[in-house]
C-alpha cells in the first residue's frame, strides 16, 4: 500500500467517498441516504462540491436545531416579558414544527413566577393567548421583572 494521494489529486468520486469515511452521527446518517442501498453507489452525479454544499447545508441544519433546542431549554425570563417572548420565538423558529400547545406550555413554564400564576389563571388555550394574557400582565406590572 502506498501513500495517500493528497486531497487535491483526488477525483470528486474518490474526494467524497474518503469524506463519507470520515463522518459521524447525524452527518454519517444523513450521507447514507445519499447512497443507493443495493449497489451502494451515489444515488445522482456527486461532486466535490456537490457534496460538500449538501453535507454543509443538512448539517448546519441539524447543528442549528440541536443548539435552538438547548437554548431554549435553558431560556428564562430575566427582564420584560416583551424580551422573553421575543427571544423564545425566535429559537422555537430555529426548532421548528413545535404544536401550539408545547409552545404555550414551555412559554408559560419560564416566565417570572407572578406573570406565570396570571398566565395560568386564565387557562389559554393557545401559544398566542399565552403570549398576549403574558404581554398584558407586564403591561400592568409596569414592565419591570416581579419576582
Amino acid at each position: 500500500m502506498g501513500q495517500p494521494k493528497p486531497v487535491e489529486d483526488l477525483d470528486d468520486s474518490d474526494f467524497a467517498q474518503a469524506i463519507l469515511l470520515n463522518l459521524e452521527e447525524a452527518a454519517a446518517t444523513w450521507a447514507d441516504t445519499q447512497l443507493d442501498s443495493d449497489t451502494g453507489l451515489w444515488k445522482t452525479d456527486v461532486t466535490a462540491t456537490s457534496f460538500l454544499e449538501s453535507l454543509e447545508k443538512r448539517y448546519t441544519m441539524y447543528q442549528d436545531k440541536h443548539y435552538a433546542k438547548q437554548e431554549l431549554g435553558q431560556l428564562k425570563q430575566t427582564t420584560t416579558v416583551r424580551a422573553y417572548l421575543d427571544s423564545f420565538l425566535k429559537l422555537s423558529g430555529r426548532v421548528g414544527n413545535t404544536a401550539d400547545s408545547e409552545m404555550s406550555l414551555c412559554s408559560i413554564a419560564d416566565l417570572k413566577p407572578n406573570i406565570r400564576k396570571d398566565v395560568n389563571m386564565t387557562e389559554p388555550a393557545t401559544f398566542k393567548l399565552a403570549h398576549n394574557v403574558a404581554l398584558k400582565c407586564d403591561d400592568n406590572y409596569g414592565g419591570y421583572m416581579v419576582t
